[in-house]
């Protein structure tokens, strides 16, 4: 398989992927596009078919239909179920599973493994492949740009990426720090964050970071200020 598309897939699980669910291999996100990538990097495994999706809509989210022949169309697969809930905080997503104890084991494992392997072992040139390819995934399930641009010329962006478990966020730290970045963790606020000086930003940009996502926009305009004249 594809360095490349292997981290993107095990990126995707990191960060919006079920972990505690042994029996199936899941996947939520409201991208319609992120659940063809999911597929799509599966299909690359030589998992064709049985995979089922599932709407989770807020009770509150009125074009609920249209979301789901939105989803429908775009990926020409069917939603099996329409879940209403009022745990979702006012929005919406779709989660895409397979039934396969031992396709979920494999990508489960390859996902704590590689991890951290990429935090204890010296980089070559795959294994930054391999890093920004699942660091990309990553960032486009559960990070966030911040600008500043209070009296500033150039405005001033960081980079946070949260998640509930303390582990992930010392993991993360340890791999941006390994790539260049300085991460400070607020375990009260669940994050870890850094900034991003214009080097980073571009290389968000290069590896595809926040694609199929509305802080992709915020890495366009802060592209705007760099090598422009103040």
């Amino acid at each position: 398989m594809d360095i490349e598309i292997f981290g993107n897939l095990l990126g995707q699980m990191q960060a919006e992927g079920t972990k505690k669910d042994f029996k199936k291999l899941e996947f939520a996100n409201k991208s319609i596009q992120e659940h063809i990538d999911f597929v799509s990097y599966l299909n690359d495994l030589g998992i064709l078919e049985g995979f089922v999706t599932d709407g989770i809509f807020h009770e509150s989210i009125k074009e609920k239909d249209y979301e789901i022949i939105k989803f429908e169309r775009l990926t020409k697969r069917k939603v099996r179920a329409k879940v209403i809930t009022s745990k979702s905080k006012g929005g919406f997503a779709f989660k895409t599973y397979i039934r396969n104890a031992l396709l979920t084991d494999l990508i489960l494992f390859s996902m704590d493994f590689i991890r951290k392997n990429l935090i204890e072992s010296t980089w070559n040139k795959n294994s930054i492949k391999l890093f920004e390819s699942f660091f990309a995934k990553v960032l486009t399930g559960d990070g966030t740009i911040d600008i500043d641009n209070k009296d500033r010329n150039i405005p001033q962006a960081r980079l946070s990426i949260t998640d509930g478990n303390p582990k992930y966020l010392e993991d993360y730290a340890l791999l941006m720090k390994k790539y260049g970045l300085n991460p400070i963790i607020n375990y009260k606020w669940i994050y870890v964050r850094a900034f991003l000086n214009p080097y980073y930003i571009k290389k968000l940009k290069e590896i595809k970071a926040f694609k199929n996502n509305p802080n992709d926009e915020k890495l366009n305009y802060l592209l705007s200020f760099i090598d422009q004249p103040i």
